[in-house]
């Protein structure tokens, strides 16, 4: 079976990641395939990914607001270490509010 993605980006970055294609020899699709192809044998993205400090401190301060708030979504910690430091420093923080409200 095949199937059909479509993938909505900037016209220029299209046209020089297509310029690049062209001289090592393949087309788009072809890319696109070799793409999933090597995320699927590494199990990963097939190049590194990170952010610096001043991001993963503010995605970190947005996650707990969120979490403190009661919101729920799809957020990942960026450090695999941060799960179980973030969750009990929110719930200490939890503890705190609550004790608060109840005054």
């Amino acid at each position: 079976m095949v199937t059909t993605l479509q993938v909505r980006m900037d016209q220029s970055l299209k046209q020089e990641a297509e310029n690049v294609f062209q001289e090592i020899g393949v087309d788009a699709t072809t890319a696109v395939r070799m793409f999933y192809h090597k995320v699927i044998a590494t199990r990963s993205i097939p190049f590194e990914l990170k952010a610096d400090k001043a991001e993963r401190d503010a995605a970190r301060k947005r996650f707990e607001s969120l979490i403190l708030e009661g919101m729920e979504g799809p957020f990942t910690p960026l450090e695999p270490d941060w799960g179980d430091q973030a969750v009990a420093r929110l719930q200490a923080r939890l503890k705190n509010k609550a004790a608060a409200k109840s005054k």
